[in-house]
């Protein structure tokens, strides 16, 4: 499978990619504290260094797209590319409700719920279709949310 196979296959759920998908490494290690929140934490971290506005960058082992782990990861990030395109201010809102729910389960803030959950979604319909469940599982189902 590749990326634009995966790409293809999270249509169903979500809007259209608005910019490329890059796949990093050596992302720093502070970012592994939670698998969950490692993508966005390192989208936050290279958004400086990345040429594109919205470009979605994924860590290389998370980033397995012949895994339904790995499209459910994808998902989330898609989703959160949406809400920039529709949401002003949208930095300084997040940054507010990470704030409120500092010390609970990131998908407590309002911005994070809507990916979270889609990312439950599309794990489970890639489970369904045959897809090995890969390196993430989403944190809601994790947590027996989803």
């Amino acid at each position: 499978m590749t990326l634009q196979d995966a790409q293809l296959f999270l249509d169903r759920f979500l809007p259209p990619l608005e910019n490329d998908v890059m796949v990093r490494t050596g992302i720093p290690a502070f970012m592994y504290a939670q698998e969950g929140c490692a993508i966005c934490a390192m989208a936050a971290y290279l958004r400086a260094a990345s040429s594109t506005p919205g470009q979605i960058i994924l860590r290389e082992d998370l980033a397995d797209m012949d895994t339904a782990g790995g499209r459910a990861l994808l998902g989330h990030e898609r989703l959160h590319q949406s809400q920039y395109a529709l949401i002003d201010n949208l930095d300084y809102l997040y940054a507010r409700e990470q704030r409120r729910v500092r010390g609970n389960p990131p998908y407590l803030n309002a911005y994070e719920w809507p990916a979270y959950e889609v990312e439950a979604n599309i794990y489970r319909a890639a489970i369904a279709e045959g897809f090995p469940p890969g390196r993430h599982m989403p944190l809601l189902i994790q947590d027996g949310l989803g």
